[in-house]
């Protein structure tokens, strides 16, 4: 098995923006804890994606994608040689046409 690498991570602005709406999202509908826990879910699929980059399967042209665990949100991103670029933090019943377009 490869050896886990970490590499630098670069946020969209609109993924960014959809992680915080997320993050309101489950504050209101759900509560703090429901809040803090998805904000969970995803640092952790963030460091998975640092530290194994082309484990997860092409989604869509060079695009990648993890599920989030407990959670019905993927984190799609791209990656080269020097760092990975996270493109979307997007809800999987939306039109993905919203993140392909970043990709």
């Amino acid at each position: 098995m490869a050896e886990a690498m970490s590499v630098p991570l670069r946020i969209h602005p609109d993924a960014e923006a959809e992680f915080a709406e997320a993050i309101g999202w489950y504050e209101t509908h759900g509560g703090v804890d429901l809040a803090l826990d998805f904000a969970t879910a995803v640092d952790e699929g963030l460091e998975s994606i640092r530290q194994h980059p082309l484990r997860y399967a092409v989604v869509h042209k060079d695009t990648r994608r993890i599920l989030i665990r407990r959670f019905p949100y993927g984190i799609f991103y791209v990656t080269n040689s020097s760092e990975v670029r996270v493109t979307a933090i997007y809800h999987l019943s939306r039109d993905p046409a919203g993140w392909q377009s970043r990709s």
